[in-house]
């Protein structure tokens, strides 16, 4: 988490003095946030915020914050749940300020072969879809974790488009034939 936060803030210094004509087209005041990010739990998440946490809590937000500890039945099967806490994954998303939502997403991944194997089970999905995937982790996995951020979920908030179509030069949109 403290790579995630050192990226972004380093990208927003880096863009706000170098691109502050493209800023002020876009009347776009980009505040550089303070690190360490505020951190809120899934399950603090939805017990202030209720079923649209993630909305709420972006909106409610005036820096960056980290969702944490996600419920294992929320997320895929190659997520890692804690060993000392049944049921949570060691998970997180980074979620931008003033309502424009998910930045980025992570956790660690689970690297023991009868760990995945179960958990592919209990997600009611065919072994044989992710057999290459089991071959490699019976044979041994590293313990990996890490995160994708998306690049136009960025550019839509240093810029405060309202719209992540509008990141695009051609955007495709659900029901909209392209060129």
């Amino acid at each position: 988490m403290e790579l995630c936060e050192a990226l972004l803030v380093y990208i927003f210094e880096k863009i706000k003095p170098d691109f502050e004509s493209d800023l002020e087209f876009f009347k776009r005041d980009l505040k550089i946030p303070r690190i360490p990010f505020n951190k809120i739990t899934h399950q603090e998440a939805v017990a202030t915020y209720g079923s649209d946490y993630e909305t709420e809590l972006s909106k409610d937000s005036l820096e960056p914050v980290w969702l944490l500890d996600f419920p294992i039945e929320s997320r895929e099967f190659y997520d890692r749940e804690y060993s000392d806490w049944p049921g949570i994954l060691v998970d997180m998303d980074l979620i931008y300020p003033e309502g424009y939502g998910e930045a980025l997403s992570g956790g660690e991944r689970e690297y023991q072969y009868e760990k995945i194997k179960r958990r592919i089970e209990q997600k009611g999905i065919d072994l044989k879809a992710y057999e290459i995937y089991l071959q490699f982790a019976e044979k041994g996995l590293f313990p990996s974790a890490g995160f994708g951020i998306g690049i136009e979920r960025l550019t839509r908030y240093i810029c405060g488009l309202q719209r992540i179509e509008e990141t695009r030069l051609f955007a495709k949109l659900p029901g909209v034939l392209g060129l």
